[in-house]
């Protein structure tokens, strides 16, 4: 089999993703609970960022991202592509896996005030290619050209005319420059996505695409409702074949939820007394604290 696709948009109030759109032979669920969602993207982000998840540090991060009110840019979709299952049945036994997540935010909130428009745009964060085992997968473009084309047909059937995402120039995996080219021409052969510069700081460069002059999308309907969530970051990858990595063992399901819970509980007290305040602390990062597009 190849890649099948889906959109899942997030529904903080009942903490699962609906599944909007999907194409592909792979039964995906209708429904997928926060917990599962976070269990996909943290074993693809072990491998594409090296990242182990320790004390359950990143599974925080995007249950937060998820969480967020809408005056706080939360992320409000996720993507997945995913090929070459060893268990039909099971998602979790994916060979190869592409992902991103979909951020609502302010331009100029999400740029740190480069960009003075208080417009709200969707921007693509955490693009993530995880090639668990690469000798049973054949050499093909990958799974990341199929989340990126779900990122614009998700955008363009929300009625957003531009999507957005930014580029770290000092990326911890991979290099600025080439993600630069590769978002916008592409890079040997690969990418090319037709993505321009906006705006840049000492860190990022800002990147938008007019869906306007892109070919239209098929007529799906998808009813996109404001979130009420924070910012997420940008970690777009374009990851090369990776030999196959054994990731750290989470927590059940439930039992990470319920630990991410109790968590956020306990924070909560804190959280309540210093809203006002730590709501513009958020401001005046530009939501820079999720991943940001670092490499391939």
């Amino acid at each position: 089999m190849t890649y099948s696709s889906v959109i899942y948009k997030l529904n903080k109030r009942y903490e699962h993703g609906k599944n909007v759109y999907h194409e592909g032979p792979i039964p995906f669920p209708d429904k997928m609970s926060f917990s599962d969602i976070i269990s996909l993207i943290t074993r693809g982000q072990a491998v594409c960022f090296k990242d182990g998840d320790i004390d359950n540090a990143n599974s925080y991060r995007i249950y937060d991202s998820f969480n967020r009110y809408a005056d706080e840019q939360p992320s409000v979709a996720v993507i997945f592509s995913i090929g070459y299952l060893t268990n039909e049945s099971e998602l979790i036994s994916a060979n190869d896996m592409g992902a991103l997540t979909i951020q609502s935010g302010e331009l100029n909130i999400m740029t740190g005030g480069k960009l003075k428009s208080k417009k709200r745009g969707l921007w693509i964060n955490e693009v993530c290619r995880s090639l668990f085992n690469k000798e049973a997968v054949p050499r093909t473009s990958g799974p990341v050209p199929h989340v990126m084309e779900l990122a614009e047909k998700y955008a363009t059937l929300s009625n957003h005319k531009n999507i957005y995402l930014m580029v770290e120039k000092q990326p911890e995996h991979g290099d600025g420059n080439i993600l630069l080219q590769y978002y916008s021409t592409g890079y040997k052969g690969r990418g090319g996505y037709g993505y321009t510069v906006i705006a840049e700081d000492g860190d990022y460069w800002y990147m938008e695409k007019n869906l306007l002059k892109t070919p239209k999308t098929e007529d799906v309907v998808i009813v996109i409702e404001e979130p009420e969530s924070a910012p997420v970051s940008h970690d777009s990858s374009i990851p090369e074949p990776e030999d196959v990595i054994t990731t750290p063992t989470t927590p059940e399901g439930e039992t990470l939820l319920a630990n991410l819970k109790e968590s956020l509980a306990e924070a909560g007290e804190v959280k309540k007394s210093k809203k006002s305040k730590k709501s513009k602390k958020r401001k005046r990062k530009g939501g820079k604290k999720t991943r940001r597009n670092r490499g391939k």
